[in-house]
């Protein structure tokens, strides 16, 4: 599997997470590209919260807490928290059909000034793409 990483600002997504919490290729790639600098990486607690879950019910509740700790701790991905956040995934959770974890994915893209990064084309959100383009264009993985 050939995977390319683009480079510049990223506003990871729970997905994007989740493969680098569990070591997949991709995640690897992605964490490899973070470590080397060509990607400044962006999240929130809320993805970060969505990850750990996804991955708990892969490898139980104290190997995902500790993931996610550790991926916390280690300041490779920077965690987007202040004030205005909620407002600007709000906006977006009352203008698009997505997930409360997909508005926290574009609020901080649109905070950070970073393009949203999601492994996987999800229906509703090819939906969304199609309905109204986003301005900050997000990019998938696979």
């Amino acid at each position: 599997m050939n995977i390319v990483i683009p480079e510049g600002r990223l506003a990871l997504d729970s997905s994007a997470l989740v493969e680098m919490l569990d070591g997949s290729q991709l995640g690897s790639s992605l964490s490899k590209a973070i470590l080397d600098e060509t990607v400044a990486a962006y999240t929130s607690f809320v993805n970060i919260a969505e990850a750990k879950y996804v991955l708990c019910r892969k490898i139980g509740h104290g190997p995902a807490t500790k993931a996610a700790e550790d991926l916390v701790a280690s300041g490779y991905v920077s965690v987007c928290e202040d004030a205005g956040i909620y407002a600007v995934a709000a906006r977006f959770k009352c203008e698009r059909a997505l997930s409360l974890c997909d508005c926290y994915t574009f609020a901080v893209a649109e905070t950070t000034v970073s393009r949203p990064l999601f492994v996987y084309r999800e229906k509703e959100l090819l939906g969304e793409i199609a309905r109204k383009p986003f301005e900050l264009e997000p990019v998938f993985l696979t």
